[in-house]
């Protein structure tokens, strides 16, 4: 049983939604009522419980928002003697006679039946929180044993080692959401691509244009453009690219590719360049060796123009005919949407140059598209 708990654990430190699998599991081995990661700072005493087993979810709730606070055996944790991969028993904390006499016992142990513990260090307490496992048992039921803690003791360095693969896997998650969340945020589609063409992370605009299966289509899972010859020359570009990932090729910025469309559609426009071979895509399947970004001629940007109205100290009207001119309205297109004259128009121009210090009306919509506005 032991061996098959282990397997537990460690399948938990990838999937978090296993912990519970492997709780359970522990919960059993010990006949205990409860089973749960504890995380709680000793210092502020703040603390909540990530995962439960055999644990009512008003108890969760109510230990997360107020208990926690008067937990009598967290109280009497002395911070030097919480050794990492120790194992404590609750009664060598507090004697069950004096926890009776606790809040703790009265508003959520009794009910509970969590009025026995034994509690396992499997991270050092921190200004930023540990990681304990609690075990409890109820009145009714005999204190855990010194067997009980030397039995936990061959489980603790595998739960130790499971929780600290699960932050770093969380981190990573979060990284990645992070990136994500950036790149979806470009006007330009981006793509990050195996060696195979196989997309690792595709942003919104690049969704866009592969849904609409003009140019560049996703076949298989692989990316292909319109015609053999130019999904031939994307696959050297990534190989080039690759290659410079790999640390193997010739230190390249990259290589662009226009690649064609139905008629009467302009083509769109592609670059395609190395990316860090330490980069956050990593995976024994899925390694991100090439970022392919993708523009649409077609497609028009339009500033934001509360941004704008931040950056330059724009009016509302300003706004709207600087983030008109960026997406390629002509000034009589602009005067006629707005019900303007042409002269008032270019008065508005006038000011939007004065308060960029743009010189010319090509420089104006230049500053007005590279600059933090265009970012959705």
């Amino acid at each position: 049983m032991i061996n098959r708990i282990i397997g537990e654990i460690y399948d938990a430190a990838g999937d978090v939604d296993r912990w519970g699998i492997c709780l359970q599991s522990i919960r059993d081995l010990f006949g205990a009522t409860a089973a749960h990661l504890v995380h709680h700072d000793h210092r502020s005493h703040d603390g909540g419980i990530s995962a439960a087993a055999g644990l009512d979810p008003a108890a969760i709730q109510a230990y997360a928002t107020h208990y926690h606070a008067v937990d009598p055996w967290a109280l009497k944790v002395k911070l030097d003697a919480a050794a990492v991969g120790s194992v404590v028993l609750g009664q060598s904390l507090i004697a069950h006679r004096d926890m009776i006499e606790t809040e703790y016992y009265h508003g959520l142990g009794k009910p509970h039946d969590l009025t026995r513990a034994m509690i396992s260090f499997l991270e050092r307490p921190s200004s930023t929180g540990s990681a304990n496992l609690s075990l409890n048992r109820s009145d009714h039921a005999p204190e855990f044993t010194v067997h009980d803690l030397r039995l936990m003791q061959l489980l603790v360095p595998h739960l130790q080692r499971a929780v600290a693969i699960h932050r770093r896997f969380s981190r990573l998650d979060a990284q990645r959401a992070a990136a994500a969340s950036v790149i979806d945020r470009l006007t330009c589609g981006v793509i990050l691509v195996d060696v195979r063409l196989r997309p690792v992370q595709v942003n919104a605009v690049a969704n866009q244009i592969l849904s609409e299966r003009d140019g560049l289509v996703l076949d298989r899972d692989t990316l292909t453009a319109s015609t053999a010859a130019q999904t031939t020359a994307l696959r050297h570009l990534v190989a080039g690219a690759a290659a410079v990932t790999a640390g193997i090729g010739i230190s390249l910025t990259g290589g662009a590719i226009r690649i064609g469309r139905r008629s009467p559609r302009e083509p769109l426009q592609v670059l395609v360049t190395p990316v860090s071979a330490a980069n956050h895509y990593t995976g024994a399947e899925s390694l991100a060796v090439a970022a392919i970004f993708v523009t649409d001629p077609a497609h028009t940007i339009r500033p934001n123009e509360r941004v704008l109205q931040t950056l330059y100290g724009f009016t509302p009207a300003e706004s709207r005919i600087a983030a008109a001119l960026a997406s390629g309205l002509t000034l009589g297109q602009i005067a006629q949407s707005l019900n303007l004259t042409i002269a008032t128009a270019r008065w508005y121009v006038k000011q939007l140059r004065a308060k960029t210090g743009a010189s010319t009306q090509a420089q104006l919509v230049r500053q007005l598209i590279v600059g933090p506005g265009s970012i959705k």
